[in-house]
């Protein structure tokens, strides 16, 4: 009987069932993984819609006029990008804004001119971060 050859396959089919049960422990790693970050994911953020009913000018102030649509999302505070010509600056504002409800807020321009202003852009922000820019507004 020659030994040598029976402990070479058994030394390659034990090599076999151990990278098996090492690729099932990381899979099994992996996906639970996967699995609990996509639950953390927050489908409000991507739902929650705001949009510039109107922006005048009072003084030296900006007032800009938010309106919340339909959407899931716990809004704390809404970002304003203000542009003019030559300069632009975001301001964050706290806000709890129910849906469907509007809310006047007055923006006190560091940088810019309120009359020079030429768009204002807004972000929700969400207790999980700011989102993404939901409307933009362009002034005549």
């Amino acid at each position: 009987m020659n030994n040598r050859g029976v402990s070479a396959v058994i030394t390659t089919l034990l090599l076999v069932v151990l990278v098996l049960v090492i690729s099932g422990i990381a899979w099994v790693g992996f996906s639970k993984g996967v699995g609990e970050t996509s639950e953390d994911i927050n489908i409000g953020r991507v739902s929650l819609n705001l949009e510039i009913i109107s922006s005048t000018v009072e003084g030296n102030n900006l007032i800009v006029n938010v309106q919340r649509k339909k959407g899931d999302g716990e809004l704390v505070g809404i970002k304003f990008l203000v542009n003019s010509e030559d300069d632009q600056e975001i301001l964050e504002e706290s806000s709890n804004l129910d849906q469907f409800s509007s809310e006047k807020f007055t923006l006190s321009l560091a940088s810019i001119d309120p009359n020079q202003v030429i768009r204002v852009s807004i972000a929700p922000v969400l207790e999980s971060g700011t989102a993404d820019i939901k409307d933009v507004y362009e002034i005549n």
